[in-house]
């Protein structure tokens, strides 16, 4: 679409673009009005999204097993990350 378009040409003007426009999802976050009826910036309904999110999201934990066996990996994970900065520095 950019070469049909050219260098000075604008993809609105094609077809395709308005299509696809009109078949894209935006985010929820995108579009909100407040009970003022003026628009919420997508930015602070996001970080309302995520503060609603950490208040309520209690995630159960890990089993023993499995608890062990992420921290097998982190650890393994540290070790190569302490390999390459070693090798970095030299």
């Amino acid at each position: 679409m950019i070469k049909a378009v050219g260098p000075k040409g604008h993809y609105l003007h094609e077809r395709h673009t308005r299509d696809e426009l009109r078949r894209r999802r935006f985010s929820p976050l995108t579009g909100q009005v407040g009970p003022d009826g003026r628009p919420i910036d997508p930015v602070d309904a996001a970080r309302a999204a995520a503060a609603r999110i950490l208040a309520l999201h209690h995630p159960e934990p890990l089993d023993d097993a499995r608890a062990r066996e992420l921290a097998r990996i982190v650890a393994a994970a540290d070790r190569e990350a302490r390999i390459g900065e070693a090798e970095t520095a030299r």
